[in-house]
């Protein structure tokens, strides 16, 4: 404890306690920087109505998002929503006519023209492509062909199919001087097969042409039966 001085006579007025050694002091602000300490633990309440609660254009950035997002998956659905390959047939254009008079057989070899349009916004492969062709209901030649190629977006591709047939009619009908133009209608069915984004497609074409297996010719007209 500190030590007591006395001056001015043996008043006790006069006398003053010297500081106690080791001791601390104590700021008169203690209690407000524990005050300040708390404030961040302080809950504050807001009226409902407050307009802090309520920002204006929260509706407007939800219309938004929801119209972009509508608007990004129609636009994906539209250009990767898959459609169906186009095949037409374009004709006969070459027929190469050979006789086997020992046997009494023609074989014909015919050039058959397929264009395929590609109406997506992607590729298409086209994996297989198999010819028939028929006369008086019996098949006289048959192709395929294999990988083919791969058709670019928004295109259109010729395709030449050529097909060994190999008529019932003996030679004789088809060098009967008597007969000026020896046509015969085959019966053509041919199916097309494809691929895109892992997607499997068939495609299948039937028409009638003519065929006149009396001489070579190019450019031959279609069937009127022909669909």
């Amino acid at each position: 404890k500190g030590d007591v001085s006395c001056g001015g006579g043996g008043g006790g007025d006069g006398c003053r306690r010297s500081p106690e050694p080791n001791r601390e002091e104590r700021p008169e602000f203690f209690s407000f920087a524990c005050i300040a300490g708390q404030v961040n633990e302080l809950v504050a309440l807001i009226p409902y109505s407050d307009q802090r609660l309520q920002p204006q254009r929260t509706k407007l950035y939800v219309f938004i998002s929801i119209f972009l997002c509508l608007l990004i998956s129609g636009l994906a659905g539209f250009f990767l929503f898959p459609r169906s390959l186009v095949v037409n047939d374009d004709g006969i254009k070459v027929v190469m006519i050979n006789f086997d008079t020992n046997n009494s057989r023609v074989f014909i070899d015919m050039t058959s023209t397929l264009n395929i349009s590609n109406s997506n916004f992607y590729s298409v492969s086209v994996d297989t492509l198999t010819c028939q062709v028929e006369y008086m209901k019996t098949v006289i030649g048959t192709t395929q062909l294999t990988n083919i190629s791969v058709i670019a977006p928004l295109s259109e591709k010729q395709v030449m199919l050529l097909v060994n047939c190999s008529p019932s009619p003996s030679s004789t009908f088809c060098t009967m001087p008597s007969i000026k133009v020896h046509n015969i209608v085959v019966f053509m069915q041919t199916t097309v097969k494809s691929s895109y984004l892992g997607h499997p497609s068939q495609n299948s074409l039937e028409d009638y042409h003519y065929l006149d297996c009396g001489s070579n010719s190019t450019a031959h007209r279609r069937s009127p039966w022909g669909h």
